[in-house]
C-alpha cells in the first residue's frame, strides 16, 4: 500500500494532485484535508481516495458516527461554490506573500537555502553561522538564537526544525499576510545583525581554522555588520542597543537563576524537613506497635499464667472432693460394719434371753 499525503494541495499548481490515480493503481491511497487552505483545521475532517476493497478495509476500522453533524455542515458549506471562491482568493494572497518571501528573504546576510518544495504555505530555509559570501554553513546554533530571539524579544514566531533528518540549522516559517510578512523580514535581519556584531558569537565553521584566519573572518564580518548598520535604521538600533540589552537580559537570567537556586535550596529543606518528620512519625509509630506489641504479650502470658493458677486450683478441689468423698465411703462402710456388729450383739442377747426365758419356763414346769 502507498499512502500520499496532500494535505498543501490547494497551494499547488492545478492539476498536480494524483488523487485520479487510485482508478489505475488499487494500492494507491491519496489523504486531503480541510485543515489547510479552507482554515478549518478545528473541525478535524479529511477524505481519502482509494480503490473500493481499500475503502471498505478503512470504513470498517473506523469508528461508527466519526463524524459530528456540526462538522458535516460546515464541510459542506465550506466546499459549497461561493465559499470555494473565499477559499481560493485567500490562497492567491498567501502564494503571493510566499513568493515575496521566497526572493526577498534570501537577500537578508546570513540566510541561506529553501529547502524542500515551496507548495505549501510555509518556507523551510537554512541560517548560516555567517554570510554566505563569507561561506557561511547551515549552523543549529545560530538558527536556535534567531528561533530564540524573534520570538522571545521581537514577539515573531517560526518553528526550529534543525533537529530533524537533513535539517541543519533550518527554520520553519509560515507565509502570512502582508503585514506580516514586512515585520518577519524586518526581525529577522535585525536578529542576525546583533547575532552577528555580538563579541561573545563564534562562527562554527572559524572554530576549526587557524586562530589569524579566526581573527581576520571575524574582523570582516564586524566590517560587514558596521556597513549594514550605517545604512539601516534597524542596523543602528542593533549596534547601540544590543549592549545593554544584552546586559540586562544577564542580569534579569542571573537573578532568575539565584531566585530558582534558592527556590532549590528551600524546597530542598521542606523536602528534608518533610523526610526527617515522616521518619520520626514512622519511628514514633513503630515504637508504639511495639510497646503494644509487648503489652499484648504481656497480658497474653498474665492470662495464661491465671488460667495454669486456676486450673491447678480446680485440680486440687478436684483431688480434695475426691478425698472426701473417699473418706465418706470409708466413714460410711465403717459405721456399716458397726451396724451389723451392732446387730449381731443384739440379736445374740436376744438369743440369750430366749434361752434364759427358755430355762426359766423348763423349770417352772417340773
Amino acid at each position: 500500500m502507498v499512502v500520499l499525503d496532500e494535505a498543501y494541495i490547494d497551494f499547488a499548481p492545478a492539476g498536480s494532485s494524483l488523487a485520479e490515480w487510485v482508478l489505475e493503481w488499487p494500492n494507491l491511497v491519496v489523504m486531503q484535508t480541510l485543515s489547510k487552505a479552507f482554515g478549518l483545521a478545528g473541525i478535524r475532517l479529511g477524505a481519502a481516495f482509494t480503490s473500493p476493497p481499500i475503502a471498505r478495509l478503512l470504513n470498517a476500522l473506523k469508528a461508527p458516527y466519526n463524524i459530528s453533524n456540526p462538522t458535516s455542515q460546515l464541510a459542506r458549506a465550506a466546499l459549497a461554490p461561493a465559499n470555494l471562491r473565499v477559499m481560493r482568493a485567500k490562497r492567491e494572497l498567501v502564494i503571493t506573500q510566499r513568493d515575496r518571501l521566497l526572493r526577498e528573504l534570501s537577500r537578508v546576510p546570513g540566510v541561506g537555502r529553501f529547502l524542500g518544495g515551496t507548495d505549501a504555505n510555509f518556507l523551510l530555509v537554512e541560517i548560516l553561522d555567517l554570510p554566505r559570501e563569507m561561506g557561511g554553513t547551515p549552523c543549529n546554533v545560530t538558527a536556535l538564537r534567531v528561533y530564540e530571539k524573534l520570538a522571545v524579544d521581537k514577539g515573531v514566531v517560526v518553528r526550529f526544525r534543525g533537529r530533524e533528518a537533513g535539517c541543519e540549522g533550518c527554520l520553519r516559517v509560515t507565509v502570512g499576510t502582508e503585514r506580516e510578512v514586512d515585520r518577519f523580514l524586518k526581525e529577522v535581519r535585525n536578529v542576525l545583525e546583533v547575532i552577528f556584531a555580538s563579541r561573545d558569537y563564534m562562527p562554527v565553521n572559524a572554530v576549526a581554522k587557524p586562530v589569524e584566519e579566526k581573527e581576520e573572518g571575524l574582523l570582516k564580518v564586524n566590517d560587514m555588520v558596521e556597513s549594514w548598520t550605517q545604512t539601516s535604521e534597524i542596523g543602528t538600533r542593533a549596534r547601540d542597543e544590543p549592549k545593554e540589552e544584552e546586559v540586562k537580559e544577564e542580569e534579569v537570567k542571573e537573578e532568575g537563576a539565584k531566585e530558582e537556586a534558592n527556590g532549590d535550596e528551600i524546597r530542598e529543606e521542606e523536602v528534608k524537613e518533610e523526610e526527617v518528620k515522616e521518619e520520626e512519625v514512622k519511628e514514633e509509630e513503630a515504637k508504639e506497635e511495639a510497646n503494644g506489641d509487648e503489652i499484648r504479650e504481656e497480658e497474653i502470658k498474665e492470662g495464661e499464667a491465671k488460667d495454669e493458677v486456676k486450673d491447678e486450683v480446680n485440680e486440687d478441689e478436684v483431688e480434695d472432693e475426691a478425698k472426701d468423698e473417699v473418706k465418706g465411703e470409708v466413714k460410711d462402710e465403717v459405721k456399716d460394719e458397726v451396724n451389723e456388729d451392732e446387730a449381731k450383739d443384739e440379736i445374740k442377747v436376744e438369743a440369750n434371753e430366749d434361752g434364759i426365758k427358755e430355762d426359766e419356763a423348763d423349770d417352772i414346769i417340773a
